[in-house]
């Protein structure tokens, strides 16, 4: 169950790590279109903020959990080894 969670998180952190440079881009283009304006710059900021968290957040996640099960592997094989 651990690996599958890990590997729900590891495609929601990609998902997460490519969509604020869709963001920039909406951004490069209302520039260059000079259709800007301030509530929707805030709006696209604060998503951006936001979907950088939840990319930190989902990685950290997964990586801790796959850690976490090689660790215990090895502290499973480590007291086989030992009780032999």
């Amino acid at each position: 169950m651990r690996y599958l969670v890990s590997f729900v998180l590891m495609i929601g952190s990609s998902i997460a790590s490519v969509y604020p440079a869709r963001i920039v881009g909406q951004v490069v283009d209302k520039i260059v279109a000079s259709e800007l304006n301030g509530d929707w710059l805030w709006t696209q900021l604060v998503i951006l903020v936001g979907i950088i968290l939840v990319a930190y957040i989902t990685e950290s996640i997964w990586t801790n959990l796959i850690f976490m099960g090689y660790y215990e592997m090895q502290k499973g094989i480590a007291c086989e080894i030992i009780a032999e």
